[in-house]
């Protein structure tokens, strides 16, 4: 009997020892039982700071931040009830909620009009301020509108007080020619082109956070875009994998009021964009090649032409280093590229470039590395691009052999710039950023070696923070050229945006 009431008491000790739990000898300066760094800290001693890459998914790690450790994130689905980056209030209401309507963000929400908030929705229509809309008419507004049509308009025959102004059917359309840009009307976003969530789910290609998307055209139509550092899932710089210093799409799609779905990419065998130069992905201390970025594309109708930055080190916002640049080329449509070995020295101010055919020239309007220098032109025949002696530079309204005798035709700061022809105000239009100003900026000029007039403001960094680059082309236009689209980036997300901006112009009859 008593041999058995031991073993009852043994028994119930040994249970006691069992059921006790981590708090109840969390204190007890023993690191025992279930304790550990994270749960005892007093016993166990405070945890080491976790290390990406040790294979322990521990601290302040996430899939976010440690992929290696913890895994790489789900991909966000909008409408799971979680508003997770890269969704937010516009890309996923379902998750995030509607967005708050604010003033001065760019957009024209539907409970804001002209009236209470114009810097979002234009000015309101007035008369006599020569544009026929709103409520103007013919007979409230003969100055905005034209005089309004004579009874006997539509007879056929132009007479009387007819012109071809108050009744075109008789008397034919009026010949008009713009006289350059009166006024931005209106700048608006229409389409994220690239990450995920966008236009295109560039994720199918990896693609998930990217920049720049200058455009050139090349063979049977296709226009093609040129993206900068790109990365795959989450997508942004300082916390994604798979970096390739450049990739390329192009589309057929030219109708871009909508967005422009992208045909395809210059991809390797299992379907991911991949670099066309490919970095050396140094360290960023100066020592090497950090990236090559392309600034500008083109195309002679057979080969394909990209010039591209040795970035040897980025620095403060808007500053950086480089090694030089330089032309690339491709004889298969993109496929495959050779350097050609046509450089231009660090301290050059062709390090950036936007491009473009006048006469029989081909043109480069250029800027030194970063975004605070002004503008130079070179100009050289389209069949000596790759013979940098060829090349002459606008100096004082003449043109030189020598570039360190060039002068700006558009002062500095100037950030990654975009020249075209627009028709529409019948004058060439510049694009860039303005870095100090948190903008970017139009300026327009008869000849592309200027003058250039002063800047007018498309888009201001309050209303999308972290905005740089202002991409045009010939093929994204509206109303041939009232309507401009531009390629546009923004750093937070990473990733391009297409925009519209709705100019007016002075306007005159044509002789």
């Amino acid at each position: 009997m008593r041999e058995c009431w031991a073993i009852g008491w043994l028994m119930l000790l040994v249970a006691g020892c069992g059921d006790d739990d981590v708090a109840a000898r969390c204190g007890d300066g023993f690191c025992n039982g279930g304790e550990s760094c994270d749960t005892c800290a007093i016993d166990c001693a405070p945890c080491p700071d976790p290390v990406c890459g040790d294979g322990r998914c521990n601290g302040t790690e996430g899939c976010w931040s440690c992929p290696a450790d913890c895994g790489d994130c789900p991909d966000p689905v909008c409408g799971d009830g979680a508003c997770e980056n890269p969704e937010d209030c516009r890309t996923c209401a379902a998750d995030c909620g509607d967005c708050p309507v604010a003033c001065g963000d760019g957009v024209c929400d539907p409970t804001e009009d002209c009236a209470g908030c114009a810097s979002d929705c234009g000015p309101c229509p007035i008369c006599g301020d020569g544009v026929c809309n709103g409520d103007d008419d013919c007979t409230s507004c003969p100055g905005d509108c034209g005089t309004c049509p004579p009874v006997s308009c539509g007879d056929g025959a132009c007479t009387g007080t007819e012109d071809c102004r108050n009744c075109p059917g008789d008397c034919g359309v009026c010949m008009v020619t713009g006289d350059g840009v009166l006024r931005v009307v209106s700048v608006e976003p229409v389409a994220q082109l690239t990450g995920e969530p966008s236009f295109n789910s560039t994720g199918s290609v990896n693609v998930y956070g990217t920049d720049l998307g200058s455009m050139f055209v090349h063979g049977d139509d296709r226009l093609y875009f040129l993206f900068g550092d790109t990365f795959g899932a989450p997508g942004h710089p300082d916390t994604s994998g798979d970096w390739r210093s450049n990739v390329m799409s192009w589309s057929t799609d030219l109708d871009p009021r909508d967005g422009i779905t992208f045909g395809g990419w210059i991809a390797d065998g299992g379907g991911r964009a991949r670099a066309l130069v490919e970095g050396d992905h140094a360290p960023n201390d100066g020592s090497g090649e950090v990236t090559k970025i392309p600034t500008c594309g083109w195309s002679d109708g057979e080969r394909m032409y990209l010039w591209f930055m040795s970035v040897r080190r980025w620095g403060d916002p808007g500053r950086w280093d480089v090694n030089f640049a330089e032309i690339a080329t491709s004889d298969d449509d993109g496929a495959t590229w050779a350097r050609s070995g046509v450089q231009w020295p660090s301290t050059s101010n062709f390090i950036q470039v936007a491009t473009l055919e006048y006469g029989l020239e081909r043109w480069f309007l250029g800027i030194p590395a970063g975004r605070f220098g002004g503008v130079k032109a070179a100009r050289v025949d389209p069949a000596a691009v790759l013979d940098r002696e060829a090349y002459e530079y606008r100096a004082g309204g003449t043109w030189v052999d020598l570039e360190a005798a060039a002068a700006e035709v558009v002062p500095g700061p100037v950030g990654e710039l975009s020249v075209v022809w627009n028709r529409y105000v019948n004058r060439w239009l510049m694009t860039y950023l303005n870095e100090p100003a948190g903008r970017i900026e139009l300026r327009e000029a008869t000849d592309p070696a200027g003058p250039w007039s002063e800047p007018w403001e498309l888009v201001s960094s309050l209303g999308h923070p972290g905005l740089y680059g202002a991409f045009l082309s010939p093929r994204l236009l509206e109303d041939y050229g009232r309507v401009v689209y531009f390629v546009m980036s923004q750093w937070g997300p990473y990733n391009t945006f297409l925009m519209k901006a709705t100019l007016e112009r002075h306007e005159g009859l044509a002789p």
